[in-house]
């Protein structure tokens, strides 16, 4: 199976958000770190709690089958390595961040992260506790890490502010796009098992009663309203119909699905332009804070003990 490295670009980003440990250093002795950062030790046993995090995110969102995928000549557990590599960079340097920045975590917030620990050891085989070897308090310095760093994240992307002459730019030159993505479809829709039954429907009259029609044909049928873009997103489709017309059989997950569209409703310009821009901003919010997150690197002394990192390995069970 081949995939580039871009398939996964938002797997890799998306996965940063797993916390690290605290920052003593204390699951670090003087040889088996996987990482410094500003003097800040992390050891192996933590290290393998970020990689069988990223495991766990990889196999959930790629399948199983993503363990021999080729990343342009680079096996999948080096990319999780690296992976687990940059979210201990962020989480490390988010905590030093919050010292300057004076957060801290609420009562309601560290019972949250107490919660996520269970929810996460929870999560690991036998095979993988024995291996990351951590104990539950340990795992919980860890989850509170996690919440800081959410915090960091929040209070550092909320200094983006939208320029109104680039967004009205941005809007402008695709408004039309936009305006079809939020037009609203009312449909009658149908999931039959067999394709065989699903085709039979197609030959209905323009007049004849879809979703009676299906039923009598074994089908499921009801009838829902979708955003247009959102019903191609989710059929993989483009839809191209006028009302009273039936889209083709798709073939999906809960067998073969017809639908006839009923009608559409454009919808309110202002309230379109609004919805985007609220897009614009948490998509260009998150390009701030990686901007952030660059300089604290940079500025960060940084020690990867490659020798120990290349040593370490995946135990998927």
């Amino acid at each position: 199976m081949k995939k580039t490295l871009s398939v996964f670009i938002l797997l890799i980003v998306s996965v940063f958000m797993l916390t690290a440990c605290g920052d003593t250093g204390i699951f670090a002795s003087k040889d088996d770190y996987i990482i410094k950062i500003n003097d800040v030790a992390v050891g192996e046993n933590e290290f393998k709690l970020y990689l069988y995090e990223t495991q766990s995110y990889f196999s959930e969102n790629g399948g199983e089958d993503i363990w021999e995928t080729d990343f342009d000549g680079r096996t999948a557990e080096d990319v999780a390595k690296d992976s687990a590599i940059n979210t201990v960079k962020m989480v490390k340097l988010s905590a030093q961040k919050a010292n300057e920045l004076g957060i801290t975590l609420t009562e309601d917030e560290l019972a949250s992260a107490k919660d996520e620990a269970t929810s996460l050891i929870s999560k690991f085989s036998e095979a993988q506790k024995a291996e990351i070897n951590l104990t539950e308090d340990e795992i919980y310095n860890i989850m509170q890490e996690k919440a800081i760093f959410v915090k960091v994240y929040n209070e550092i992307a909320q200094g983006y502010e939208v320029d109104e002459d680039e967004f009205s730019s941005y809007f402008d030159s695709d408004a039309e796009t936009y305006t079809a993505m939020y037009t609203k479809f009312k449909v009658q829709e149908a999931i039959f098992e067999t394709k065989e039954d699903a085709e039979k429907i197609l030959s209905i009259g323009k007049d004849d009663d879809f979703l009676e029609k299906a039923k009598e044909l074994g089908g499921d049928s009801y009838e829902s309203e979708y955003y247009k873009g959102e019903m191609e997103d989710s059929l993989g489709i483009n839809v191209d119909l006028e009302p009273g017309e039936m889209s083709s059989v798709i073939e999906t997950d809960a067998g073969f699905y017809v639908f006839k569209l009923v009608s559409t409703e454009e919808p309110d310009a202002e309230a379109t332009r609004e919805y985007v821009k609220s897009l614009y901003k948490y998509n260009n919010s998150q390009e701030y804070f990686s901007g952030e997150f660059e300089k604290w690197t940079n500025a960060a002394n940084i020690e990867i003990n490659q020798k120990v990192l290349d040593k370490l390995s995946l135990t998927r069970e």
